[in-house]
């Protein structure tokens, strides 16, 4: 047996390194060979990162229905190892695929989720584009809540929604 972990580092890396030169079949490849070896040498966490690491490139490829499942097993893995970093990481991934898929509510109530946990791990550029991923979701969702509704119904679920986003933002 050789240094998987070292190994599967490497694939990851350079799964990133395609995903930026717009190789992202590539890439996809490379989180897949690494999620072996790391499941080869009994890795948990870097198990879970390279699960997470996958179904975030399949949501990016319009495969978001083949993301859910990648993301969930990694989300089961953190809070299993109650890696609080971890489990924000993933739940921002989760809830990205479910924006993907169109299941806005979803993606907000994922987003929400990983909000606390992300400012406890006080990282202001995650933070950030955390904010902005819910912001998006929360938008989409006030339009399919308004596409949904006939006249007074429709401002009344507009009202409704800026008061949960102002309270979310606060």
């Amino acid at each position: 047996m050789g240094d998987e972990i070292s190994e599967g580092h490497a694939r990851m890396n350079l799964a990133w390194l395609l995903s930026r030169r717009g190789k992202d079949t590539d890439a996809l490849l490379q989180h897949e060979r690494a999620l072996s070896l790391y499941r080869l040498c009994g890795n948990e966490y870097a198990e879970a990162r390279a699960l997470n690491a996958l179904g975030e490139k399949l949501a990016v490829m319009d495969r978001a229905s083949e993301a859910v499942p990648f993301c969930s097993s990694a989300l089961e893995v953190m809070e299993r190892l109650g890696d609080t970093q971890g489990i924000a990481i993933v739940l921002d991934s989760l809830g990205y695929a479910h924006y993907r898929l169109g299941s806005f509510a979803e993606a907000v109530s994922l987003y929400e989720r990983a909000l606390p946990l992300r400012e406890e791990g006080g990282d202001r550029h995650s933070i950030a584009v955390l904010h902005d991923g819910l912001g998006d979701a929360s938008r989409r969702l006030v339009i399919v809540f308004w596409r949904a509704r006939p006249g007074a119904e429709r401002w009344k679920s507009w009202k409704a929604c800026r008061i949960r986003t102002r309270q979310t933002c606060a």
